[in-house]
């Protein structure tokens, strides 16, 4: 049976609420399933950061460290799937980074460094 429209304009607006939702809904809700839960513990001596990482493995893992930024980046099949950054008030310590992997879950501990 042939699709029968109310006015000319209906077709052209149901296509571009397609096209709005193809170029702009989709990837957004596509990136938040990806998003990885983190929390962040800022105490005297350290930051403490624990991700649930529950769709890689820790060989696909990344964890690049500077002064005052951390970056955990996924890879599959040699691409970039997923990265996350987390950026501290205080410089760390980037030799004493220490991070463990268990049970889907990936902690990395910042030494903050001292003053003085």
């Amino acid at each position: 049976m042939p699709r029968v429209f109310a006015s000319p304009f209906e077709e052209f607006e149901r296509t571009l609420d397609r096209m709005f939702n193809d170029l702009l809904i989709q990837p957004w809700h596509a990136a938040a399933r990806l998003e990885q839960p983190a929390i962040v513990i800022d105490r005297d001596a350290e930051y403490e950061v624990r991700l649930r990482i529950e769709d890689f493995r820790p060989e696909q893992l990344e964890v690049d460290v500077s002064l005052a930024r951390l970056a955990v980046r996924a890879s599959r099949g040699g691409e970039l799937a997923w990265e996350r950054t987390f950026s501290f008030s205080e410089p760390v310590e980037v030799e004493q980074v220490s991070a463990r992997w268990a049970h889907n879950h990936l902690t990395i501990r910042l030494p903050k460094r001292r003053r003085g």
